[in-house]
């Protein structure tokens, strides 16, 4: 065997560097809002102290030296899945402070919060004011109720503490409530009307057909 074939035997035989598999491909590269969610996750194990503050940087160095997504996944290691967020609570609507109408009706109720106090006016409209699901936040409301030949009708909820004062002058005035209970909400109910009929109930105190006929009212349906 000739020198040079020796030397190229010797250097096969020789050389430490592995011979690297061709890259394959492995997906897209991970992007921004990728990163994001990655380091909200180790931020998060830390804050609830499943991880060492000493490893922050180490990982946040995976995460922006990731060119794969399994490289990406390697920065939690060892780390809890994020906990998901709760379920979204809906939002009530803020009740209107102030309501006027000359010729038409004013109904407010459904799934409301009130602040502060209620102040609705007509003319020759009816008002409805059901507040039997509202959000008394503040424990205590005034509702103060005005028409000239409409009639008014309000609803509170059962167990509140019902202050009732007012008049009418040719109609006819009524009050079925429940017993207020401790802690329960304070509604103050203002009623002035000069022909027209007054009524407030608790809610389990309107007669059946004519709860029945408010809700499909406030829901713009007819019966």
């Amino acid at each position: 065997m000739c020198w040079s074939e020796t030397v190229a035997q010797a250097t096969l035989v020789d050389m430490s560097e592995p011979v690297l598999p061709e890259p394959t491909e492995s997906g897209p590269e991970p992007t921004d809002a990728d990163r994001q969610v990655m380091i909200d996750r180790i931020q998060q194990a830390l804050a609830d102290d499943d991880l060492d503050f000493a490893e922050i940087d180490d990982r946040f160095s995976l995460v922006y030296g990731a060119t794969t997504a399994a490289e990406l996944e390697a920065a939690a290691t060892g780390l809890p899945k994020m906990r998901q967020p709760p379920p979204p609570v809906a939002a009530r609507h803020l009740a209107p402070q102030s309501n006027f109408s000359l010729f038409g009706t004013v109904q407010i109720g459904g799934w409301l919060a009130v602040e502060g106090d209620l102040d609705i006016t007509t003319g020759f409209g009816a008002i409805v004011a059901d507040l039997s699901s509202a959000d008394l936040s503040s424990s205590e409301a005034t509702v103060t109720a005005r028409s000239v030949f409409g009639k008014i009708r309000i609803i509170v909820p059962d167990g509140a503490r019902v202050q009732t004062q007012g008049f009418s002058v040719f109609g006819s005035s009524k009050e079925v409530v429940t017993v207020g209970l401790v802690g329960g909400p304070l509604v103050r109910v203002r009623i002035y009307t000069v022909f027209g009929d007054t009524a407030v109930y608790s809610l389990s105190a309107v007669p059946v057909g004519a709860l029945r006929k408010l809700w499909a009212s406030l829901r713009g349906h007819s019966i």
